[in-house]
């Protein structure tokens, strides 16, 4: 699609998303925009923003890392929330060793009151605490870029 205008898809994605978390789709990829420029924000009443990037049906590799991922419930009932794990599209991701291996540091994080990182900047990381930098190192090396407390009360996604 030319910059600016969101894709069927797009649309439908970013529709379904604001509906779900109660926010306003906000297209990014516009004219003017930085390449690698993600196609829209959702804006949330809070402030906050969720980044949203959709990708096509045809990248199967994706596809297949996406089926692992989101086919099956993953379990950790030992956290209060339910817990966003992001993860870069376009590297190779063992999914399940992600799954099981973010579980203790995620524990650690909300012992410590984090609800996201992955974005903090290096004073934010310095006051966070040693153990909690360590925490967030070692779930990138399990392959997540970013982590954000979703929801509390392990309410189950819908699906």
């Amino acid at each position: 699609m030319p910059r600016g205008v969101l894709s069927a898809d797009e649309k439908a994605a970013g529709t379904i998303i604001a509906r779900y978390v109660g926010g306003t789709v906000v297209p990014r990829d516009v004219p003017g925009a930085p390449d690698g420029t993600h196609d829209l924000d959702i804006a949330l009443p809070d402030g906050s923003v969720i980044a949203v990037e959709v990708t096509s049906a045809r990248e199967s590799k994706l596809l297949s890392i996406y089926a692992t991922a989101f086919g099956k419930r993953w379990e950790a009932p030992s956290l209060s929330a339910h817990w966003q794990v992001a993860f870069e599209s376009g590297k190779a991701l063992d999914v399940p060793r992600l799954a099981a291996g973010v579980v203790p540091h995620l524990e650690l994080l909300e012992k410590r009151g984090v609800t996201e990182a992955g974005t903090l900047t290096s004073d934010a990381w310095r006051s966070a605490g040693e153990d909690v930098v360590s925490a967030f190192q070692q779930i990138t090396e399990l392959g997540a870029t970013y982590v954000r407390r979703w929801n509390e009360g392990r309410v189950p996604f819908p699906g």
